[in-house]
């Protein structure tokens, strides 16, 4: 599967991708094993067979920077929690405060509501992670509930369609 933006590609991993799997898998903490990469590759093909419309398990998505092979980060769709859908990007610090989450974000947005049928799309943040925020926001989404560490956001696929519509 393969979506791609005015800067991206977003696409699946596959066993080729393993190298760059190992350097990028858990970002922050650094590069796993090549076995913990083939786990993981293996884990987001299984999650993605379980996929249909109107029922999204799991979609993890490399974020690649067209013209390269370079994964910059991750970015998907979990529907793990039956009762919601959340949307979810996580980009590498050095290709940070480029645009490129929220490039992602509205390609997943698109995917998720036209594509896969999905009713209503959330989103969490720190409070204290206002790019995150602003991501959010810029695509659309509206804050749905919050506790003192957390802001909860939404977006039904109706109110997608009224902001993408001509």
């Amino acid at each position: 599967m393969k979506l791609e933006t005015k800067r991206l590609l977003l696409r699946t991993v596959n066993q080729e991708d393993v190298d760059e799997v190992a350097r990028m898998w858990k970002m922050e903490q650094g590069p796993v094993s090549r076995e913990e990469a083939l786990e993981a590759i293996h884990w987001m093909e299984t999650a993605r067979a379980k996929n249909e419309p109107g029922n999204l398990h799991h979609l993890c998505l490399a974020m690649i920077i067209k013209g390269t092979e370079e994964i910059i980060g991750w970015c998907g769709l979990d529907g793990r929690q039956k009762e919601r859908v959340d949307i979810f990007y996580l980009i590498d610090s050095q290709h940070r405060s480029n645009g490129y989450a929220t490039e992602c974000a509205q390609a997943l947005l698109e995917h998720g509501f036209s594509e896969m049928e999905i009713a209503q799309i959330n989103g969490r943040c720190f409070k204290t992670n206002r790019a995150s925020q602003r991501v959010l926001e810029k695509c659309g989404f509206e804050v749905s509930s919050e506790d003192e560490e957390t802001l909860d956001y939404a977006m039904t696929q109706d109110q997608f369609i009224r902001r993408t519509s001509p």
